[in-house]
């Protein structure tokens, strides 16, 4: 019996050897506890690879992401941790524009922390997010796209390319990355095409939540001693002078009326006693701005304009959207373009730390999202830049990073356009048989994408087929 029993230690053993040899298992000398239930918002940056009809580019993003976190559960005899990106906002740029990319307001991104070891010492730990996402890219001569992903990215931490264990949290320095085998594709496939090959989030420093300002202490008024005066003269005009004789005035006496007491418990009233009545403290009531509602919001009536506000009473109401930075305390302004055009929407001139959401459509219950932005700057302020098409009413969406509020400067301006080129005539740019003027021209088949060897030249979509060139 005792033979068997030290065949067992020594196979676990080996067992345990053979993990640790392989990297499953790092040793840590000083491994600590998976975290609480929280909320973490790290700033982050990354980048993306993608292919679409137009070739291949890398694009870098910046910006934050918001993890909330469970607290620890025992699941097969270690702690697991069940996290979701509740939050995400980041920016880039890509060959046709600026891009955004938020967490997507219908697919949740899961994720979990799972210990390599059992309580109390839970770290190494293995970590994933199956991430859903929302892409706004520019358009074609003006639509902006709006792309999403039905199939996961599996987020992982890695290392030089290899998958690793965490040693601590948050994971702060740490690189999540997925790269797909086949790409992943972004929806829908017309007329955008677009797959993605690889993406990765380096996890950089908790994003500090705002703290209230502290209460100006008052400065004491410093005490001055007058000089005194010599005798028989008197203060007077910053210096000392005679002083002014005080008239002799002959009062008559007030008769003395004595009144008869009230008995305990009541008070004098109209010429006898009474119950005394308490006297009501009031309260101010606070005032919301008037375009705290969504169904009141501002219209921006013309091109550039400005609008100041106070956001300190400013309320969310039910069911109002919070895309990104935990926007909250929001007012809200629309606007309408008559001709398709480029603006920039901006916080430049408030006070506090700013969050700003633009949506298309208009009710609450329907909105489409355009894009988010909490520190797009400069400092802590907002700005988007995003193509507007006519007609179409884009709602805005101005807030705090959680609970900041302040002096609000809103800013709406339209990018000052291209000048337009005019073809020459008689010139076939491309060879293909068809002058610039022609193909330039109006047609019911355009896709909307140029072709890059002909700036004139634009790919044409016939319907059920993929673009081809003119």
């Amino acid at each position: 019996m005792i033979g068997r029993q030290i065949l067992i230690l020594v196979a676990v053993l080996g067992l345990a050897a053979a993990v640790l040899s392989a990297g499953l298992l790092p040793f840590n000398s000083t491994a600590r506890a998976l975290p609480s239930a929280g909320t973490d918002i790290l700033n982050v940056t990354g980048s993306t690879s993608i292919v679409s009809v137009l070739g291949s580019e890398t694009i870098a993003l910046t910006g934050s992401v918001t993890i909330e976190r469970s607290d620890p559960r025992i699941e097969g005899g270690v702690e697991v941790v069940d996290t979701e990106i509740i939050a995400m906002d980041l920016t880039g740029t890509s060959v046709t524009g600026p891009i955004t990319v938020v967490e997507s307001a219908t697919l949740a991104s899961t994720g979990e922390i799972r210990s390599l070891q059992s309580p109390p010492d839970d770290f190494p730990a293995s970590s994933f997010f199956d991430s859903f996402i929302v892409v706004t890219v520019p358009g074609s001569p003006s639509d902006p796209l709006i792309l999403h992903n039905v199939e996961p990215f599996h987020l992982v931490p890695t290392s030089g390319g290899i998958e690793v264990s965490l040693a601590a949290w948050p994971p702060t320095g740490v690189t999540y990355q997925d790269v797909p085998e086949p790409c992943i594709p972004l929806l829908p496939v017309l007329p955008a095409e677009v797959c993605v090959t690889s993406l990765s989030i380096l996890m950089g420093e908790p994003k500090p939540t705002p703290t209230n300002p502290p209460t100006p202490t008052d400065t004491p008024t410093p005490t001055v001693t007058p000089t005194p005066c010599p005798a028989g003269k008197v203060p007077a005009n910053g210096g000392c002078g005679t002083p002014t004789p005080t008239p002799t005035l002959t009062l008559t006496p007030t008769p003395t009326i004595t009144p008869t007491p009230c008995p305990t418990g009541k008070v004098p009233a109209n010429g006898g006693c009474g119950t005394p009545t308490a006297t009501p403290t009031l309260m101010p009531t606070p005032i919301p701005p008037p375009n705290d509602d969504f169904a009141d919001s501002e219209v921006v009536a013309a091109l550039p304009s400005t609008y100041h506000g106070d956001t300190t009473f400013a309320t969310l109401e039910l069911n109002e959207p919070q895309p990104c930075a935990g926007i909250n305390q929001t007012v809200w302004y629309s606007f309408t373009p008559s001709t398709d055009m480029t603006l920039i929407a901006d916080t430049v001139g408030s006070n506090y730390d700013t969050a700003l959401a633009i949506y298309s459509g208009t009710s609450l219950g329907t909105l489409g999202s355009v894009a988010c932005n909490d520190d797009g700057g400069p400092g802590l302020l907002s700005r988007v830049q995003f193509s507007a098409t006519a007609g179409v009413t884009y709602q805005f969406q101005v807030g705090g990073y959680f609970s900041s509020t302040g002096h609000l400067d809103f800013n709406l301006v339209q990018l000052d356009p291209p000048a337009t080129a005019t073809p020459t005539p008689g010139v076939d740019s491309d060879n293909d048989g068809c002058t610039d003027a022609q193909e330039n021209g109006p047609s019911a088949t355009l896709g909307g994408l140029r072709d890059p060897d002909n700036f004139w030249d634009f790919y044409d979509t016939p319907a059920g087929s993929p673009p081809a060139r003119d």
